[in-house]
C-alpha cells in the first residue's frame, strides 16, 4: 500500500508541470486501493511554485549546501549592516 510520504515524494520531486496530472493519477489509484482517506489527502496537496520546486530539488541533491545557508545567511547580513565590503565580497562568492 501506498503512503502519502511516498506519493509525496514522486510528486514534488518531479517538474512541476506535471504535478496536477500525476496527482489526479494519485488520487485516483488511491481509489481504486480502496484508500478513499489517502485519496482526499493526496487531492489536497497544492502545485508547488517554480521557485519552491527547485528549493526542494536543491535539498533533496545537495543537503550539505541547504543546511549551510543559514550561517551564510547571517555572516552576510552581519557585513552588510557593518558596511564592512571586504566580508561582503568573501561571503557573497561562497553563495555558488
Amino acid at each position: 500500500m501506498t503512503t502519502l510520504d511516498e506519493v509525496c515524494d514522486r510528486l514534488y520531486g518531479a517538474d512541476p508541470d506535471l504535478f496536477i496530472g500525476a496527482r489526479t493519477a494519485a488520487v485516483a489509484q488511491a481509489r481504486a486501493d480502496g484508500d478513499k482517506a489517502l485519496a482526499k489527502q493526496i487531492g489536497a496537496l497544492r502545485k508547488p511554485t517554480r521557485s519552491a520546486w527547485l528549493v526542494n530539488l536543491l535539498a533533496r541533491r545537495h543537503p550539505d549546501r541547504v543546511a549551510a545557508l543559514p550561517d551564510l545567511a547571517a555572516r552576510l547580513a552581519a557585513a552588510t549592516a557593518a558596511v564592512d565590503l571586504a566580508a561582503m565580497r568573501e561571503t557573497g562568492a561562497e553563495r555558488t
